[in-house]
């Protein structure tokens, strides 16, 4: 017997006339076919497992984004993210409650997908804002995935002076 590990053979006590051979093999919990040879009565006999389905992994990519925008714009601005599994066609959905500066669409679809994620800068002053979104895919290794967001508002107020340059000079007394 190869792959002796995997296969278990049960034969009758005689070598020697007609009888039943009994196999057992042991569960495959790989997603790999593995295979065992036997020799029954002279001749080989090939026993071959499936191995079990693969588990659909969900990711997320990237799973940061950074965006920014300055204060008073009133214009989104945008980036892509995808989302893939090992397998292709693994349905999924955005799952959370999102502030009402950012937006992501397609907010459910099948892998593989793009989703897009924009921010709007309107109403919202200067400052870092930082949000997370839940992508869910039931039926995968990991049922849920988070893509951080941070969205960035920059300040439109512009200091500037006037002479350009100053001198100054001390004297010690």
């Amino acid at each position: 017997v190869s792959h002796a590990s995997l296969i278990t053979v049960s034969a009758p006590d005689s070598s020697a006339g007609s009888g039943t051979v009994s196999i057992q093999v042991q569960a495959n919990t790989s997603t790999s076919a593995r295979t065992g040879t036997l020799l029954v009565a002279g001749q080989s006999v090939s026993v071959t497992q499936a191995g079990q389905p693969a588990i659909p992994v969900l990711s997320l990519s990237p799973s940061q984004v950074v965006l920014s925008s300055r204060e008073g714009s009133v214009s989104a601005v945008s980036t892509s993210v995808s989302v893939q599994t090992t397998v292709t066609g693994a349905p999924f959905t955005v799952g959370n409650v999102l502030p009402p500066w950012l937006k992501v669409t397609a907010s459910s679809g099948a892998t593989p997908s793009t989703l897009i994620v924009s921010a709007n800068p309107s109403g919202l002053a200067p400052g870092s804002y930082t949000a997370t979104v839940s992508v869910l895919s039931t039926g995968t290794a990991n049922p849920s995935s988070q893509l951080g967001v941070t969205f960035n508002v920059e300040s439109d107020i512009v200091i500037r002076s006037s002479p350009r340059s100053l001198s100054f000079s001390a004297s010690s007394v």
